[in-house]
C-alpha cells in the first residue's frame, strides 16, 4: 500500500486545474477552500487530514459539477411530482442546503472514520 501524504491547498487547486474542470485559480481555490471547511466542520478538526485528501477532490469536482458553469439543465434535480396515467415526471431543482447535505451525505462514511466528538 502507498503511504498517503497530506496535500496542500494549492496541490488541489493544481489537480483541478490539470483535470480540465477549471482554468481560473482563484475561483478553483474557492471550491478547494468550501469543500476544505465542510469537511473540517464535519469533523471536527483544524486541517484535512492525509487520508481525506482524495475526498477532498472528490468533493470539489461535485461542487464544480453543481453550478455546471452557469447551465440550469447541469444542476442537480429531484423528482416534484409522477403522473401515472400518461406517464409524466416533472423535476424540481434542489435547494442549496439539500445540495450541500447529498454531498456530505455522499461522503459522510468516509469522513466518520475522521470524525471528532466536541464536547
Amino acid at each position: 500500500m502507498i503511504a498517503k501524504e497530506a496535500k496542500s491547498r494549492e496541490e488541489i487547486i493544481e489537480e483541478v486545474i490539470c483535470l480540465g474542470w477549471e482554468r481560473d485559480t482563484a475561483r478553483a481555490g474557492s471550491y478547494v477552500d468550501l469543500a476544505a471547511e465542510i469537511i473540517m466542520d464535519y469533523c471536527n478538526i483544524p486541517e484535512v487530514p492525509a487520508g481525506l485528501t482524495n475526498t477532498w477532490l472528490q468533493m470539489v469536482l461535485d461542487l464544480m459539477r453543481r453550478e455546471s458553469y452557469g447551465q440550469a439543465e447541469g444542476l442537480p434535480q429531484r423528482t416534484a411530482s409522477v403522473t401515472v396515467g400518461d406517464a409524466s415526471v416533472s423535476y424540481d431543482l434542489l435547494q442549496d442546503n439539500d445540495y450541500l447535505n447529498s454531498v456530505l451525505h455522499n461522503y459522510r462514511s468516509r469522513l466518520n472514520r475522521f470524525r471528532k466528538l466536541e464536547f
